[in-house]
């Protein structure tokens, strides 16, 4: 209770300490949790990201310590296993093994739901994005490569919205599709956030575009326009892959 009430002090540091402490407690802890949310908004950016932080940390102690089943309403199952199980077959990163891929396909359309859900899903506690929960649906779409097509429109939907993190997986989750994703990339080049922007751009420049020849020439007018975009980064990711990939077009936008 001591703790709880000095997240309501007047005095900034004092609040920050308030958010250290919290993280002694475990997060079932009556108050805690929703102490920590309500700074994660807090007035002062700095508490505000301690709480952020603190929040990260306590969240990924509690998987560590006792890992989830997490599982969607509806989720399909083949063979008696759900999907959650077979997101688990993994290879080296997030790539699916052939007979997870396999049950995936045998799913059917009725997979999609359940991976689109995992893409945006969040723990219930502190409302955070769970990275391995939804990087498994990013390689679950990209394993499916063209039988993900008829997701693609969701996925561009997704792209529409205000979290930056559900963005930038939507998009990702699209590249299995083929050519079929340069629009969903596309869309990325002129996304409000730099790192999609980013993100975009490497793409539909560097070893995944490479098959696709025609649609990367695309990108080329979309490059020139982010020379001049409003962050330094993108700026200099622009510059980098408009020289590599089309040495003219970058010497007629005054690129040396």
């Amino acid at each position: 209770q001591m703790t709880l009430a000095e997240f309501h002090s007047a005095d900034a540091s004092r609040r920050s300490q308030a958010v250290g402490v919290a993280g002694s407690f475990g997060v079932e802890t009556p108050g805690i949790a929703a102490a920590l949310k309500s700074a994660a908004a807090d007035s002062d950016q700095k508490v505000a990201q301690h709480a952020k932080m603190m929040m990260r940390q306590m969240f990924q102690k509690q998987k560590e310590a006792a890992p989830q089943d997490v599982r969607m309403p509806n989720e399909p199952s083949y063979q008696g296993k759900p999907l959650g199980e077979w997101l688990k077959m993994r290879h080296d990163g997030w790539e699916l093994s052939t007979n997870a891929v396999d049950a995936l396909r045998q799913m059917g359309t009725n997979v999609f739901p359940a991976l689109l859900a995992r893409l945006a899903y969040k723990d219930p506690v502190f409302n955070l994005h769970d990275y391995d929960v939804s990087m498994e649906a990013v390689g679950a779409f990209i394993s499916l490569r063209e039988q993900a097509r008829p997701a693609l429109p969701a996925l561009s939907g997704l792209m529409d919205g205000d979290d930056q993190d559900l963005v930038l997986r939507a998009m990702l989750a699209s590249l299995g599709a083929g050519a079929d994703a340069v629009p969903c990339l596309m869309k990325g080049l002129t996304n409000r956030f730099p790192d999609v922007r980013n993100e975009a751009a490497n793409n539909l420049t560097g070893e995944w575009s490479a098959q696709f020849p025609e649609q990367r020439k695309q990108a080329i007018p979309f490059l020139v326009k982010l020379l001049n975009d409003p962050d330094q980064s993108v700026r200099m990711n622009a510059t980098n892959q408009l020289k590599e990939l089309d040495p003219k077009a970058a010497a007629n936008a005054g690129i040396k």
